[in-house]
């Protein structure tokens, strides 16, 4: 997909304000994330408790003002990286979260439920969808499936926030070369 002029625009401005860590790490991202933005954010890396296709990252609010991103535990290095800025991409621009946790995730600070023996064996002999799923909609968006065609609005969301997440880690490139000036290391670092 090709992202629009008006994309585009709106990616580079929401780059411009916010300031790249130096080296760019999972960890420095984000402390970066944390540090310039106005809500708490509990960053997640437990495995995904769903029997269906892992997503890379996740990026849902509480009630409480905090904002909560899950990236995949097996993301580390560029891939973590570039998850966890794909998530800022969705903040920065304005995108909306995820309406309802994945069953099975939860936010590790809210009170634990009472226990609940019965339905606990029914939940074991059972899969229970949530009716999200059962309308096509899965944590508030369109689910990925080759059968079935995607909502537009949710396709660029994504194309912006993966082009914000590519745009993050290239400009946190371009800045590294700033940080030696050793021309070995520059061209080293060009060639990666």
């Amino acid at each position: 997909m090709v992202i629009p002029t008006t994309s585009r625009q709106r990616i580079t401005d929401a780059l411009r304000e916010f300031v790249i860590p130096f080296p760019l790490t999972v960890d420095s991202l984000l402390q970066a994330m944390q540090d310039q933005r106005d809500r708490p954010l509990i960053l997640h890396r437990e495995a995904f408790p769903s029997k269906l296709e892992q997503p890379c990252g996740l990026w849902w609010p509480d009630s409480e003002g905090r904002d909560h991103v899950w990236i995949n535990p097996q993301a580390v290095g560029v891939q973590g990286v570039q998850s966890l800025a794909h998530e800022l991409g969705h903040m920065l621009l304005g995108h909306p979260p995820l309406k309802e946790l994945p069953p099975g995730l939860t936010d590790p600070t809210a009170p634990a439920a009472p226990a609940m023996p019965e339905l606990d064996e029914l939940m074991a002999e059972f899969t229970l969808l949530s009716p999200a799923f059962l309308d096509g909609s899965y944590l508030g968006v369109r689910t990925r499936s080759r059968d079935v065609r995607r909502d537009p609005e949710y396709i660029l969301h994504e194309e912006e926030a993966e082009n914000f997440g590519s745009q993050l880690r290239r400009r946190a490139m371009v800045q590294g070369r700033d940080h030696h000036n050793n021309p070995l290391l520059d061209r080293l670092h060009r060639n990666l």
